[in-house]
């Protein structure tokens, strides 16, 4: 699924760096990985 959103400039800007430094070549993937371990750390079982 896609989605579209809209984002400060800073704040891609030190995601497009943290994501540099964690090898990520693709912005979306570093995205999805973000909000995977988001999803994961709030989930209540």
């Amino acid at each position: 699924m896609r989605i579209c959103m809209t984002l400060p400039d800073k704040l891609i800007d030190e995601l497009d760096e943290v994501f540099k430094n964690e090898g990520y070549s693709v912005r979306s993937k570093g995205i999805t990985d973000v909000l995977n371990n988001y999803v994961h750390s709030h989930k209540t079982e």
